[in-house]
C-alpha cells in the first residue's frame, strides 16, 4: 500500500474532528489561528483521501457555529457534534451537508476535549476540560442525543485521552491537562460486558 501526503483542499486547521462515514473520510471544522478568530464550521469529504479528491460539503451557516476540539462520532448511521469552544449543543447529519440541532443545551457543562463515540447502541460523551478552570471526570450515553444519562465517572478527570471499544469493555488511556504539562499514562476500564 502507498501512503497519500499532501495538502488537502481544505486549509491548515487544529482542534477539527476526522471520521470515516459512508464511504468516505470527513474533515470538519476546527481552527487555523489560536484565537477564536480562526474557527470553522466546515465539511469536507474524500472518496479515497487522496489530496485531490477533497469536496467541501458545507460551509460554515445553517450548519453548526464554528467551533475546534469537540466531540465527533458516528452513530446510527449519522455523523455527531457535541460541545467544543465550551458550547452545549449537539448536532447531527445523515450525509455531512445539512446538520439538525438535536440538543440546544445538553444536562452537562459545555467543554472542549470530550471524547465521543459508539458503544452498545449508545453514544457516549466522557470527560474534556475548561481551560484554566479544570478537567471533567464525569460520563454520559445517550441513544438518541436529546435524552442523556449520566453514568458511573471515570476514576479521575480527563482531557485529551484516548477511549476505544476491546473484547467489549470501553477502555480510556492516556490524558492530562495540555495547559499544564500534566499528562497522565493511565489505563482505565470504564464499562464491562453489558
Amino acid at each position: 500500500s502507498q501512503l497519500n501526503t499532501g495538502t488537502g483542499s481544505f486549509s491548515a486547521r487544529y482542534g477539527h474532528g476526522s471520521v470515516v462515514f459512508a464511504d468516505k473520510v470527513w474533515v470538519v471544522a476546527g481552527a487555523t489561528t489560536a484565537s477564536n478568530s480562526g474557527l470553522l464550521s466546515d465539511v469536507w469529504s474524500s472518496p479515497t483521501g487522496a489530496t485531490s479528491s477533497w469536496n467541501q460539503v458545507a460551509v460554515q451557516a445553517p450548519i453548526f457555529s464554528a467551533r475546534m476540539f469537540f466531540g465527533f462520532a458516528v452513530f446510527n448511521q449519522k455523523m455527531w457534534v457535541v460541545n467544543g469552544g465550551w458550547q452545549s449543543d449537539v448536532w447531527s447529519s445523515p450525509e455531512g451537508a445539512t446538520w439538525t440541532k438535536v440538543n440546544a443545551l445538553t444536562p452537562f457543562s459545555g467543554r472542549d476535549n470530550p471524547v465521543l463515540l459508539a458503544y452498545h447502541d449508545k453514544l457516549w460523551l466522557m470527560g474534556g476540560s475548561v481551560i484554566w478552570s479544570g478537567l471533567y471526570a464525569d460520563v454520559w450515553n445517550t441513544v438518541d442525543g436529546v435524552t442523556w444519562s449520566m453514568q458511573p465517572a471515570m476514576p479521575f478527570p480527563n482531557s485529551v485521552f484516548g477511549a476505544a471499544v476491546w473484547r467489549n469493555k470501553l477502555y480510556v488511556t492516556g490524558g492530562g491537562y495540555p495547559c499544564c504539562s500534566n499528562y497522565i499514562s493511565a489505563v482505565s476500564s470504564l464499562v464491562g460486558p453489558m
